[in-house]
């Protein structure tokens, strides 16, 4: 027979619950909450994009890559914004260093889209933004 130590408690977060600083500490509060009021364990979270992030990396497949550019910047300049308000000097570095490296992945795909594989290419570029690790 299960007990109820054995159930899940599952959180999903992403999109305006993921908009800016504040929001993820509301988020970590909520964690941390269930985490003391929780008589189980078993915990999961799940986390996806913040709010208006998918949309901008989507939107990166039809830009030229001056544009792609602009928006790859002002994706980093959010990021790195919320970023600085929730982590030590140390950990934001770390990051930084992180998001450079899949910042250049994402350009290194986009500048290599063309030719006759074009819209395969265009289907592979949706698929790496909606999967990437």
């Amino acid at each position: 027979m299960k007990t109820s130590a054995n159930k899940w408690k599952v959180y999903k977060f992403g999109g305006t619950s993921l908009k800016d600083a504040s929001c993820f500490k509301r988020v970590i509060k909520i964690v941390n909450e269930s985490r003391k009021d929780s008589t189980s364990n078993n915990l999961g979270i799940i986390v996806s994009a913040m709010s208006g992030m998918t949309d901008s990396l989507l939107n990166l497949r039809n830009q030229s890559e001056e544009d792609c550019n602009l928006i790859l910047e002002e994706i980093n300049a959010r990021y790195l914004f919320v970023a600085k308000d929730l982590v030590d000097t140390n950990n934001f570095n770390k990051l930084k260093r992180l998001w450079d490296e899949d910042a250049k992945d994402i350009q290194n795909l986009l500048y290599n889209v063309q030719g006759d594989d074009y819209l395969h290419q265009q289907d592979a570029i949706h698929e790496m933004i909606f999967t990437y690790e």
